[in-house]
């Protein structure tokens, strides 16, 4: 029983033997073709990439901006004196221009102290003519008087009297003048005291935002409605610090909206950046005189930079290590990591320096790619 024992532990040691034997041998032929796996007929399988040839291009960037339109300048309009609004004429979004009335406040006080203004100033006006008829007769009785006494004919007494009465007649006149004068300086008041209670507009531009109800009670200098200018509009962008230079003030810059492109200037650079992202806010101006660019809608500003010349890649095609490289198809179709250098984006591509005119460079597929590796183009990009 033992030897039996003994014998069937030795048979499964032999197994055991082979097994692992048969296992490092296929470990060691896999290992010895790694990356290259042959096809029915006995040749090696290469691995498909997409391949662009360099060549010197030219390509011009385009950075695309959006901002909101919005009025050149906000104006708080406001009634000079304090009331009721009685009517707001204009609402939210409504276009007006310089002298229309955008509002008027209650106004009934206000006629009542016209009229009686203007009564007051007729009473004083045929007052003061009664005035100008009495002193022109004493003036001619007195020039009779003045004959007559001068001829003897009357006594000295009858023409102080005749004196006397002129001189109350000049001043009866003075007065009626004086009551006159302060009578239409009243209605004048009060003419201008009702024109400060309608509120017109100051600007040409577009109701903004409206502050007031009808029937409010409202205070002199309380604003009623914020209207903006629109015969030019601002617009805003955000724009790297390391850009600022190329942003100066009078630059021009394309403005698309709606199909149609105008031209913007910059006219103000802010002096701080405005946030941690470490951009500065530029401020520019495009005409609107048409008006019919709205404020609220979103536009583009474009930003076209110089045409450069050189070698460009996509991103995807740069590998990174310690440092940037790309995968170069070589002789036999195997590929070479080179090493490269890169320059400023254009047109979602990246400028690269260290390659040859005619270099064939794996633009896609190469994250399976080791050096080495023979591949097959399917593809130029």
């Amino acid at each position: 029983m033992k030897t039996l024992i003994l014998k069937i532990s030795g048979i499964y040691k032999s197994i055991f033997n082979i097994f692992i034997y048969l296992l490092l041998v296929g470990l060691l032929v896999f290992l010895c073709g790694c990356g290259q796996v042959e096809s029915d007929d006995g040749q090696v399988n290469t691995k498909p990439v997409i391949a662009k040839t360099l060549h010197m291009e030219t390509l011009r960037d385009e950075i695309i901006y959006h901002s909101l339109l919005k009025p050149d300048e906000e104006v708080v309009v406001s009634f000079e004196l304090g009331g009721k609004i009685a009517r707001l004429n204009y609402n939210v979004g409504d276009v007006v221009t310089i002298g229309e009335t955008l509002a008027s406040l209650e106004d009934n006080q206000m006629q009542l102290n016209i009229t009686r203004a203007e009564y007051q100033v007729e009473t004083a006006r045929a007052n003061l003519e009664l005035a100008n008829l009495k002193l022109k007769e004493i003036e001619e009785d007195y020039q009779r008087k003045k004959y007559l006494y001068e001829n003897g004919a009357i006594a000295k007494s009858v023409l102080e009297s005749v004196e006397n009465q002129l001189r109350s007649s000049q001043i009866q006149v003075e007065q009626a003048q004086t009551q006159l004068n302060t009578a239409e300086l009243a209605r004048q008041d009060n003419l201008l005291s009702h024109a400060k209670s309608i509120l017109r507009s100051p600007i040409n531009g577009v109701v903004i935002d409206k502050l007031g109800k009808e029937q409010q009670l409202i205070g002199s200098g309380q604003g009623v409605y914020l209207l903006g200018k629109i015969d030019q509009l601002k617009l805003e962008i955000d724009i790297p610090i390391a850009e600022k230079e190329q942003w100066p003030l009078g630059r021009s810059a394309e403005v698309h909206n709606r199909g149609e492109i105008r031209s913007a200037k910059v006219m103000h650079i802010s002096p701080v950046a405005t946030d941690i992202t470490g951009k500065v806010k530029i401020t520019l101006l495009v005409d609107n005189s048409s008006r019919d660019w709205l404020v609220g809608e979103m536009v583009e500003v474009r930003d076209i930079k110089p045409a450069r010349e050189g070698f460009f890649l996509p991103p995807a095609a740069i590998m990174h290590k310690q440092t940037p490289y790309v995968f170069v198809i070589g002789d036999e179709d195997r590929v070479i990591e080179q090493p490269i250098e890169l320059g400023l984006p254009a047109a979602n591509q990246i400028e690269v320096f260290g390659l040859a005119e005619g270099s064939r460079v794996v633009i896609g597929g190469m994250e399976r790619l080791l050096q080495n590796d023979q591949v097959r183009v399917i593809e130029e990009g």
